[in-house]
């Protein structure tokens, strides 16, 4: 049932997905169980970048480049994951500035289209980052973007070295 579960969650409602997956899972073995989902069942790539931004956010700098390493040997590129970084920095920072204007978690996610939980986990990523941080890191992330599409820049070098550098970057507190 847990592992019916997990397969569930990881395949986003995806039916394709969701079979593909189960026939892969009964061809490696007839009795599955969580540890196979959780070994042969990628995470869906938005479920990757928030733990890598909620590991950034909470200092947690190795594990954020642990997580970023595992997308790229899994072949994300800095390019496509760039967009997904920025986005979740532009919700936290929306999420930050409705909720200093006083408005509430439910009233925050009606304002901008959001569930509910992305607003929760919005305002608890973005408690130790005021809202000129948040947007400092969205200018530094479209910097990184600019510099590897008209510099050329290496985009895996820039994107570890945003992660190994944010804590000291734009954090308050100490690495972990």
């Amino acid at each position: 049932r847990e592992a019916a579960a997990l397969l569930l969650e990881r395949t986003k409602g995806d039916f394709l997905a969701f079979e593909n997956n189960l026939n892969k899972l009964f061809t490696y073995t007839k009795n599955v169980v969580v540890q196979d989902v959780i070994e042969l069942v990628y995470r869906p790539l938005e479920d990757n970048i928030f733990s890598i931004v909620s590991l950034l956010v909470k200092g947690e700098v190795s594990k954020a480049l642990h997580v970023y390493q595992d997308l790229t040997m899994k072949g994300y590129d800095a390019l496509s994951l760039l967009p997904v970084f920025a986005s979740q920095f532009s919700n936290m920072a929306q999420v930050k500035a409705l909720a200093e204007e006083g408005l509430k978690k439910d009233d925050i996610a009606q304002e901008l289209s959001l569930k509910p939980g992305v607003v929760y986990y919005a305002l608890k990523d973005s408690a130790s980052l005021s809202f000129v941080t948040l947007l400092s890191v969205l200018k530094d992330l479209g910097q990184i973007e600019k510099d590897i599409k008209i510099n050329q820049d290496d985009g895996d070098l820039k994107m570890t070295l945003f992660i190994a550098q944010f804590a000291k970057t734009y954090l308050r507190r100490t690495v972990r």
